[in-house]
């Protein structure tokens, strides 16, 4: 099975630099549909509340007291998810600086000298296919 995106598991620094960005991401996107569904159902509560308010019903106090008690349950559930998320995001956000920090440091000036070497092998080798081929083609004019 081939993945539409490519995941980097050629290097566990690699790896965990991008899964510390997807953390951050969720984390981010998380937050705000918290606050959004949140704000959601107190809007909801509070047009409830105030028509309550209004009307004559004999269980308003009661029903009010619930609406009060589902906004604050709203508000703190709010609360904890925000701190949640927030931990979340900063697990993220640690994991991706070290991810990104060591595979700077550590695993990319390897591949930077790999790469030098393969440069000047591929320049040799062709510098001594150019000799060669000068050599055949003197050889030929020559007979």
């Amino acid at each position: 099975m081939d993945p539409r995106i490519p995941v980097p598991t050629d290097n566990i620094y690699k790896f965990l630099a991008t899964f510390g960005l997807v953390v951050m991401v969720v984390s981010l996107t998380l937050t705000f549909v918290n606050s959004r569904t949140t704000n959601q159902v107190i809007f909801e509560n509070a047009q409830a509340y105030y028509d309550l308010k209004s009307s004559d019903d004999p269980l308003a106090k009661e029903r009010e007291e619930l609406l009060d008690k589902q906004i604050q349950v709203a508000v703190d559930n709010r609360e904890v998810g925000k701190w949640l998320l927030a931990a979340i995001f900063t697990i993220g956000f640690y994991s991706s600086c070290f991810g990104f920090y060591r595979w700077y440091r550590k695993v990319q000036p390897i591949h930077d000298d790999i790469l030098s070497l393969q440069k000047e092998k591929l320049e040799l080798e062709i510098k001594t296919l150019n000799k060669s081929h000068q050599r055949t083609a003197f050889s030929r004019r020559s007979v």
